[in-house]
């Protein structure tokens, strides 16, 4: 326990067991969904003052289950449950499970009302994530009062996602009832207890679950922003693709890169970029690495400092700039 009035958690984060890249711009560069291992998700976790650690991959539990045996780790997974006969689907955090459970929930993955049904059944607890996020067809109105009735609980503070973007299922909690939890949803070891679920003191897993059934929640810590964004893409293809050596960025590939991205942001599994490949990624790591005057490793290290925020690369860089400009003219 790190302190006597509050316990915390960090109800969203994931592990390279969230192996398979969901948009087509990461296929395409070679990006995984996440390449942090375990152990350090718990690490960073930890340090940064959470009494109860999880790991909610997609789907999976095989990468919480590396880090199980410690008394304060609680077994879960970001279940993609979709409404039956309908191309609607829903993230739903799936919180002190068991595998047994892992494995009755993605047999019946296709009808989000009967594993609501089993959740609630088995005294599970369990948060709609970024509840107005389109994971597959958007929702309707109709959807959404469905998904108040079936889950309590919502992520109202989504570490990945802008404040304007985590407003709306605050307004919906505090105006229809419910409770609403925080999580990171990093995907990249950067921002891992950075957003967070607070409770009144637990001295167990079961009992910091149980009182967010109860309703004794609160969502804390920071939200999401471009830069946070960006950031963590760098950090997810410096774990995985590096810098490597080679040319200068190509500016054409760059524009599209970033084309694709705004295209796939409403496109979860949209196809891969044709032109683009991990070449492409590396030359803009290395011209990124530049810019801050950091290695691969220093960079990472930076962005995990207890320190940092999300300014700070960019007053970096505009000093290394400024820097280069006065030796240039001298």
């Amino acid at each position: 326990m790190t302190g006597v009035e509050h316990s915390r958690a960090d109800l969203h984060c994931h592990s390279t067991a969230s192996a398979k890249a969901r948009l087509g711009i990461q296929r395409a560069l070679g990006l995984p969904e996440c390449a942090t291992p375990s152990a350090e998700v718990y690490e960073l976790a930890k340090r940064r003052g959470m009494d109860f650690v999880t790991i909610t991959d997609h789907d999976t539990v095989a990468g919480v289950l590396e880090i199980a045996d410690r008394p304060d780790v609680f077994v879960s997974e970001e279940l993609t449950a979709g409404f039956k006969g309908e191309p609607q689907a829903v993230h739903v955090l799936c919180l002190g499970i068991t595998p047994a459970d892992h494995e009755w929930l993605q047999a019946h993955a296709d009808d989000v009302e009967e594993c609501a049904e089993f959740l609630h059944g088995n005294d599970i607890t369990c948060a709609l994530a970024h509840p107005f996020y389109a994971v597959a067809a958007p929702l309707t109105a109709r959807h959404r009062r469905r998904l108040a009735e079936l889950f309590p609980i919502w992520e109202t503070r989504n570490g990945s996602r802008a404040r304007e973007l985590n407003m709306p299922p605050v307004i919906y909690v505090e105006t229809h009832g419910g409770t609403g939890v925080g999580g990171s949803d990093d995907h990249a070891g950067v921002d891992v207890g950075r957003t967070f679920t607070r409770t009144p003191p637990a001295s167990t897993p079961e009992e910091f679950l149980r009182h967010l059934r109860d309703g004794r929640a609160e969502p804390c810590g920071t939200q999401g922003s471009a830069a946070k964004w960006v950031h963590a893409a760098i950090a997810l293809a410096l774990r995985t693709v590096g810098p490597g050596a080679g040319k200068a960025p190509d500016p054409a590939a760059v524009l599209a890169m970033v084309e694709r991205v705004v295209a796939d942001g409403d496109v979860r599994g949209g196809a891969p970029a044709a032109g683009l490949g991990r070449d492409d990624a590396r030359a803009l790591l290395r011209a990124w690495l530049e810019a801050v005057e950091l290695d691969a490793d220093g960079l990472i290290a930076h962005l995990q400092d207890d320190a940092f925020s999300h300014a700070d690369l960019f007053r970096r860089a505009r000093t290394a700039h400024e820097r280069k400009l006065r030796r240039a003219v001298t």
